[in-house]
């Protein structure tokens, strides 16, 4: 993907070492919240779902309008390709089916900042400790999605195969069919 050796192999990405690093941070970042804000166990759920509900419509807009933007500038032609192009290019290259931890540390650390500001320091680490899960979770979804035998649902699966092969404006959601239920762009 790139001539420069050491930057085509940052680009690249292994679930093993993704899910060490991203679900690691995520437990860290829980037991930290744990140590600062005690909160009661509905609080935490409630906490929870509203971080789910919040990174899964992250993950449709970014991917909607993010990753599908058509840009009319050379540079902008060039980043698109190489954040989400090439994956479409390249559907099958298993290496780079992952967000590169170059890309998910600095996302991680900007939703980290966001959260703290946002709800201070307890409810923002747990915050962010649940959405580092979530981000881990949608990119092991998409990276079984790409895999012949994969352990997840065949919906899932068939739903993002429909983005890939067929309509690339519809299913934009990987973790998740919620958004594109309420955006309307569900197809297959």
């Amino acid at each position: 993907m790139f001539d420069n050796r050491w930057i085509d192999t940052l680009s690249k990405s292994h679930p093993l070492v993704n899910s060490t690093v991203l679900y690691g941070a995520g437990l860290i970042l829980l037991a930290m919240a744990y140590e600062t804000v005690l909160a009661a166990p509905l609080t935490v759920a409630g906490i929870a779902l509203l971080s789910w509900l919040g990174w899964t419509l992250f993950e449709y807009l970014a991917h909607r309008y993010g990753f599908h933007y058509e840009p009319k500038t050379r540079f902008g032609q060039e980043i698109h390709r190489i954040m989400h192009g090439h994956h479409h290019d390249f559907p099958n290259d298993h290496e780079r089916l992952m967000m590169p931890l170059g890309v998910s540390l600095p996302v991680l650390a900007v939703i980290l900042w966001a959260a703290t500001a946002a709800f201070g320091a307890g409810y923002g680490l747990l915050v962010a400790g649940f959405i580092a899960i979530f981000f881990m979770n949608y990119d092991l979804i998409h990276f079984l999605t790409h895999k012949t035998s994969s352990p997840l649902p065949m919906g899932l699966k068939r739903r993002h195969m429909v983005h890939h092969f067929r309509d690339h404006d519809v299913n934009y959601g990987v973790s998740t069919v919620l958004w594109d239920r309420v955006f309307g762009t569900r197809r297959g």
